[in-house]
């Protein structure tokens, strides 16, 4: 991996960090669920941990691909990896999500 990998690599591994340990993102996704009627009151603690992980899985999917949009590191250019496909944001998710 060359320089410039490695550097978007460590922003979007740091970024994905901080969505995945955020307590006040959990809150803030708990009640986004509630709001649109996906959790109740009756909803298991286990089903509720399992959505959270997943909507904090599609945020770090998404901010991966936006910062490859945003830096256009797309396919086009050979230099650096695509951090627009989906091989690329597989492997960032199983960095963050599977480590545990």
């Amino acid at each position: 991996m060359c320089g410039v990998n490695d550097a978007v690599e460590t922003i979007v591994i740091y970024k994905g960090n901080r969505i995945k340990c955020s307590q006040k993102y959990e809150e803030y996704i708990k009640r986004v669920l509630k709001e649109h009627n996906i959790i109740s009151s009756k909803t298991g603690e286990e089903e509720v941990k399992v959505l959270v992980r997943v909507f904090k899985m599609g945020a770090v999917d998404a901010m991966t691909y936006d910062v490859g949009a945003a830096l256009d590191f797309t396919k086009k250019k050979h230099s650096v990896d695509d951090w627009t496909s989906f091989e690329k944001r597989r492997e960032i998710l199983r960095k963050k999500f599977l480590e545990e």
